[in-house]
């Protein structure tokens, strides 16, 4: 693990911290310029960079007095073939604790990538708005672009509880070329 944080600007007058952060573990990356203020972190020109994915984002992640964030993430493209195998290989007790989230963790996401890389190519790209509820993750629209076939929109909820997690949704689909939908 490498950490290195550069403080550029620090201005105790208004309270204000400004520079910027790398992060690199195996082949994760991050790195950001941001600005610290009244007990908030302000993301700004931040790149993220995985074997899964790799794009930018950008946001506010507030600390005190409870945590909570808004970010945008635009991702390039999505691996989804290394994320599935990735999946796949979680052990049982992994796979069903796979969308637990921490109730102290709330906030909203939007996140959205250009590409997708899969064996089947049936979903081109993706944008989405998700919020984190109290351990809850709502999922206020999923938007998939199939290319020719048409497009997919999705909404719906993860509850989780103690012994399990479920999801409820509804969805939409939008053929443009039925013929073309039949053979996929």
């Amino acid at each position: 693990t490498n950490t290195k944080v550069n403080i550029f600007n620090s201005d105790l007058n208004k309270n204000t911290i400004s520079g910027n952060v790398s992060f690199k573990k195996d082949k994760n990356r991050l790195t950001s310029i941001f600005d610290y203020k009244d007990d908030q972190i302000i993301f700004k020109q931040a790149n993220l960079r995985n074997i899964f994915l790799d794009g930018k984002f950008n946001g506010i992640v507030k600390l005190l007095p409870y945590f909570n964030f808004n970010l945008n993430v635009d991702l390039n493209s999505v691996n989804f073939n290394r994320l599935h195998r990735s999946l796949a290989a979680l052990d049982e007790k992994n796979k069903k604790n796979l969308f637990k989230v921490n109730k102290k963790i709330n906030g909203q996401l939007n996140l959205s990538a250009d590409k997708i890389f899969s064996k089947r190519t049936l979903i081109d790209s993706f944008e989405s708005r998700i919020q984190f509820v109290n351990g809850n993750i709502l999922i206020d629209q999923l938007l998939l672009s199939l290319g020719k076939l048409g497009a997919a929109d999705i909404t719906g909820i993860i509850k989780n509880n103690k012994k399990s997690s479920s999801f409820k949704f509804e969805n939409n689909i939008f053929v443009d070329n039925l013929k073309r939908f039949y053979n996929k």
